[in-house]
């Protein structure tokens, strides 16, 4: 290490101020703007294709990402070969790689990737005894691809895409036991096995049972601490074979084998009872994403830590809007964001392993103490360290480390062992907070 001299300067001075040298936070949210092709920012539903391409479904029109740029496709009221509507609610990519997607108010649209043209499914293909406002929810598709569609208000649909034909599954109050429970379908979730659940507007879990043309009823009010739980937004199952309900007084779970809803084990989990819940999100590293009407969590099961991203209107890195709708994970990580009111945005997650320093006795090359206030890293790559008894300067490349303390005959060494805040300025020079003063150090110091 350079030799050198440290001035005392016995007054202490708050270093906050000063451009402190830090690391980034592991997670970054980066927000598209309008201008990179964004029609709306309304967002409510994201997808990754087969063929790696992002979907995002708004409130004006569908748009296609390629990875450089933005395709809008809008509906055209001269030109049936487009959409039936421009609000896309939910996309479905079917196991043949053709894109649907479901409208708010004109049904159903399937995409031809050769002609870049839309085939309609809407309520003058849907030919009900009834009329139907053309609302879908959800799309799923079996093993059989026909395709399932959830509507708003007009119960469940199942189109075989093949012959064109259609079913409808509608709440019938004569047969209610036996029946789907409400018309109001907002998710379906089919199983490996072919079993079919539907989150519904009524707060009640459906199963289908398509052997017997049956639904079995799953009611979440019946639970004790349960009962103002209204509707089901999302069904998402986790690694024990569970369900895990997004719904509008929290997250509920359902065990399948004991047939009951309860509340998550995790405390953590259990603040966002009472919170409007618009989706659970599992990543590839087994962290749980959390769209809500308040921003976004991120709960981590291996630290049991829940972790709430919001808006914040003075910060560009922060969540464009508060109404989280849609996560979706693309495949090299990135996760993409919907929001309602607030747009697009994309958050990366590093996934480099943590490495721990720590003091081990009797080692010099580890930390003078684990009480760590604050680092920094200097311009040759070194990591000054401050903490309780002691400042250490760090190699990470080498893993060596030299250490700093107060020595009361020497005027030359640091004030105080306890340091408390690191700053380089311009010069290079090192300055350095302790409980009994301000330090300097050259930037020639060895």
């Amino acid at each position: 290490m350079k030799t050198g001299t440290i001035y005392k300067f016995l007054l202490l001075i708050f270093l906050s101020q000063l451009n402190l040298f830090a690391k980034g936070d592991r997670i970054r949210i980066e927000r598209v703007s309008l201008e990179e092709g964004v029609s709306h920012n309304m967002v409510f539903s994201v997808l990754q294709d087969s063929k790696g391409f992002m979907w995002f479904g708004t409130m004006f029109g569908l748009i296609q990402y390629d990875g450089k740029k933005y395709t809008v496709y809008r509906h055209d009221p001269n030109n049936d070969s487009t959409l039936s509507n421009d609000d896309i609610v939910t996309m479905l990519e079917d196991s043949r790689g053709n894109l649907w997607a479901g409208s708010f108010g004109g049904g159903l649209n399937k995409f031809n990737r050769a002609s870049g043209n839309f085939e309609r499914y809407d309520v003058n293909f849907f030919k009900l005894e009834n009329s139907w406002n053309g609302r879908i929810w959800a799309l799923t598709e079996d093993k059989e691809k026909n395709i399932w569609i959830g509507t708003d208000g007009a119960g469940l649909f199942k189109l075989n895409q093949f012959t064109k034909q259609f079913k409808v599954f509608k709440k019938n109050t004569e047969d209610s036991l036996r029946s789907i429970s409400s018309n109001y379908v907002n998710d379906i979730l089919i199983e490996s096995d072919g079993s079919l659940w539907l989150g519904t507007g009524k707060g009640v879990l459906n199963k289908f049972n398509e052997k017997t043309n049956a639904f079995e009823h799953y009611e979440i009010k019946l639970t004790k601490g349960l009962e103002d739980t209204k509707f089901i937004t999302k069904i998402t199952k986790d690694d024990e074979n569970n369900f895990w309900l997004s719904t509008d007084n929290g997250i509920v779970l359902f065990n399948k084998k004991t047939k009951k809803f309860s509340r998550p084990k995790s405390a953590e989990l259990n603040r966002l009872n009472g919170t409007p819940i618009n989706g659970i999100y599992k990543d590839t590293e087994g962290r749980i994403w959390v769209g809500s009407g308040v921003g976004l969590f991120l709960y981590t099961p291996s630290t049991n830590q829940l972790t709430h991203f919001a808006h914040q209107p003075n910060n560009p890195n922060s969540l464009s809007g508060n109404n989280v709708i849609a996560i979706c994970e693309d495949n090299s990580g990135i996760l993409w964001i919907g929001n309602y009111l607030g747009g697009i945005d994309k958050i990366y997650v590093n996934k480099d392993k943590f490495e721990t320093y720590r003091r081990i006795p009797n080692d010099p090359n580890s930390l003078s103490s684990n009480q760590v206030f604050e680092f920094m890293e200097d311009d040759n790559g070194y990591v000054w360290i401050a903490t309780e008894f002691g400042l250490n300067r760090f190699d990470t490349d080498l893993k060596t480390s030299v250490k700093l303390f107060h020595n009361p005959n020497n005027i030359n060494s640091i004030s105080h062992n306890n340091v408390r805040t690191l700053c380089l300025d311009p010069q290079g020079n090192y300055w350095i907070g302790t409980l009994n003063g301000l330090d300097k150090i050259d930037k020639d110091l060895k």
